[in-house]
């Protein structure tokens, strides 16, 4: 404990106490020589993160699409193998942009396909007299 003796209104304080000691510093940590190999980072020594599981996402194709699933990005391949039937409804355009039919219990099944002459791009189910002139896309 240190005391504070004042002598006066305008004398200065003489300490009484503790005498103080000096510092000894601890001794520096050792750092690995140059001759030691760093230990490497493997996945077992890295910290572990948690994760979450990802989210399943629906697979259901958007609508319209047939039974088999196939629907707007189909291929005319994919089609043809699904319905074996289908053919242009305009045997003379069956290229870009081209139509192709197909009869199934819910009505005819128009496929509209694109510009490669390969993806469908719209599909109408229904009786042709009563849909409407544009393809749904």
């Amino acid at each position: 404990m240190i005391a504070l003796l004042g002598l006066g209104a305008t004398s200065g304080g003489v300490a009484l106490g503790m005498i103080p000691q000096p510092f000894t510093a601890s001794a520096p940590a050792p750092t690995p020589s140059p001759s030691e190999p760093v230990a490497p980072s493997t996945p077992e020594s890295a910290p572990v993160q948690e994760t979450p599981d990802p989210v399943p996402i629906p697979t259901t194709p958007s609508l319209p699409h047939t039974a088999g699933g196939s629907g707007r990005g189909a291929t005319l391949t994919a089609i043809r193998s699904e319905y074996p039937d289908v053919h242009p409804e305009d045997p003379a355009a069956s290229g870009p942009w081209s139509l192709w039919q197909t009869s199934s219990s819910g009505g005819t099944i128009t496929f509209e396909i694109g510009a490669d002459a390969e993806t469908v791009v719209g599909i109408k189910i229904g009786d042709p007299s009563q849909l409407p002139p544009n393809v749904c896309d």
